[in-house]
């Protein structure tokens, strides 16, 4: 069951992850772009990254 309920939490990751990179400013896209190059990492990586940690700070997931 619970490997059901991570399938769709990821779906809705992507989902959300989609939505955040279209919303970036060029700023922040450029800060982005560089710390992937840095870390070697794709956007998409680095940014689900911060999601999750965002989203384990606040206690929405554990």
């Amino acid at each position: 069951m619970s490997e059901i309920k991570e399938n769709a939490t990821e779906k809705r990751m992507r989902k959300k992850l989609v939505q955040v990179q279209v919303g970036l400013s060029d700023d922040i896209r450029t800060v982005l772009q560089e710390k992937c190059a840095e870390l070697g990492q794709t956007e998409a990586a680095l940014v689900r990254m911060l999601v999750m940690k965002g989203l384990r700070e606040m206690g929405a997931i554990s």
